[in-house]
């Protein structure tokens, strides 16, 4: 989560936080980065009121960005093993909740945010968030903690590309993405 005043900009991962970030001069709460917001407002009620704002992203595009951000620390297998591992049930979900959806990241039930930007628009999502809502004055845009790769289209097969479809299908639906 990052704060200021009046509102509060939830972290999805892979979905440019840090440029948002740096280009409203954003300070992170002392809260875990990428928290749900039904997490953070359990731990921080006081924090209900203000607006709630976010970026998301493309699902495949973004699990192709969380393989190769994982693969440069961490040795993660393929690209396939990394989808399976993603969807898994399984309860060892990583500290920063790589493997949640974009939904339940923004979820108290059902969707609990002001704002939803798009990642495939980021500098013209900023300009529009620092236009409509007083976070702080917009620094330059500068993309950080970018990491070339291919067209997320070349990383799935049939099978991994209906794994994230069943498994993201809130997001795709709600924002209104396609592979």
């Amino acid at each position: 989560m990052l704060l200021t005043k009046d509102c509060l900009f939830i972290e999805i991962p892979r979905t440019g936080t840090d440029t948002v970030r740096e280009c409203f001069d954003l300070e992170p709460s002392d809260l875990p980065r990428h928290i749900t917001l039904s997490e953070y407002l359990k731990l921080r009620p006081e924090h209900s009121k203000k607006k709630r704002i976010t970026i998301v992203r493309n699902p495949f595009d973004r699990v192709a960005s969380l393989y190769e951000h994982t693969k440069a620390f961490h040795s993660v297998g393929t690209f396939d093993e990394f989808v399976e591992w993603f969807v898994s049930p399984q309860p060892n979900i990583t500290r920063d909740n790589i493997r949640q959806t974009q939904f339940d990241m923004l979820s108290i039930g059902k969707l609990a945010v002001n704002y939803v930007g798009k990642f495939e628009e980021l500098e013209s999502e900023l300009i529009h968030i620092s236009i409509i809502y007083p976070i702080r004055q917009l620094n330059q845009i500068r993309v950080t903690n970018k990491y070339k790769y291919k067209p997320y289209q070349e990383y799935y097969n049939e099978r991994t590309e209906k794994l994230i479809s069943d498994f993201c299908k809130k997001d795709l639906d709600l924002f209104d993405y396609e592979y």
